[in-house]
């Protein structure tokens, strides 16, 4: 039920806060049920230490399946949105093929924050996390508020980088 979705009682939710309390950086997809009757996140996706990420298309609009926030506690989720339509990868073969869905954007999240953690071994999951929201094109805009769909924002895979460099870690 919606009222699970507290960051609290789900024992996945649980399993991931306890994996970022041990230092591992947690990126999960928000879900792909944003046109079905029940169209919320799901769990381990309502975790506070945990990076949720929200799917767009090629024009920056946030894909329909993409599931939405917030948590039953109110916490903005998810965190951060990356593109979940056409998503390239290697087929095993000389070619490539293209996806659709939350777990593919949340694949090109999970690499940007290996490349924030090779570039800065100092960084906790919560530095990734909030860098990754501070980073996003929108938090450019002045007055942009974080929404129920795409949270903090797109990401910008350079910005994170480039900020996860110079972070001083918050322990």
């Amino acid at each position: 039920v919606y009222a699970d979705m507290d960051g609290d009682t789900a024992v996945t939710t649980r399993a991931a806060d306890i994996a970022a309390a041990l230092g591992v950086t947690i990126v999960t997809s928000a879900g792909n049920e944003g046109t079905n009757p029940w169209h919320y996140i799901d769990s381990p996706a309502d975790g506070d230490s945990v990076i949720t990420v929200g799917a767009v298309d090629p024009n920056r609009t946030v894909a329909s399946f993409s599931s939405y926030g917030p948590t039953s506690d109110g916490r903005v989720k998810p965190n951060v949105a990356a593109p979940g339509i056409g998503v390239r990868y290697a087929n095993g073969s000389s070619y490539t093929s293209a996806r659709v869905g939350t777990s593919w954007s949340s694949h090109l999240v999970a690499g940007i924050a290996t490349q924030m953690l090779e570039t800065n071994p100092n960084l906790g999951p919560m530095d990734v996390l909030r860098i990754l929201e501070a980073t996003t094109f929108e938090h450019r805009n002045p007055g942009y508020e974080p929404d129920t769909r795409r949270g903090h924002g797109i990401i910008d895979a350079e910005a994170a980088i480039a900020a996860a460099a110079i972070w001083v870690s918050s322990g």
